[in-house]
């Protein structure tokens, strides 16, 4: 078992000090192909009205399907996809901080 967690540390030891450099992604700029598909994506379907439908729809669908149904594991998969849906702006914003 100790010879397990030998390995086990020489292999994370190796992968930290056997890098050179870290590399960052930089923000597209306007204009850049990128930043137009980043701009449709985010802002015009997630962000706008398109996105607002999908989430106000797969709330409603839940609490449609846990009312009807005994089981509760569609209508619970069903609103938290939704409520993650209608927050993933936020979510996107968040990571783009903290990447």
């Amino acid at each position: 078992m100790k010879r397990k967690h030998i390995l086990t540390f020489a292999a994370f030891a190796a992968a930290i000090f056997c890098t050179s450099m870290a590399q960052a992604a930089t923000t597209p700029t306007t204009g850049d192909l990128a930043y137009s598909w980043y701009d449709i994506a985010m802002n015009k379907v997630i962000g706008g009205p398109i996105g607002y439908t999908i989430g106000a729809g797969g709330v409603g669908y839940g609490i449609v399907t846990g009312m009807i149904s005994s089981n509760l594991r569609t209508p619970i998969i069903a609103t938290s996809l939704s409520a993650a849906w209608l927050g993933l702006n936020a979510i996107v914003s968040t990571m783009g901080a903290i990447y």
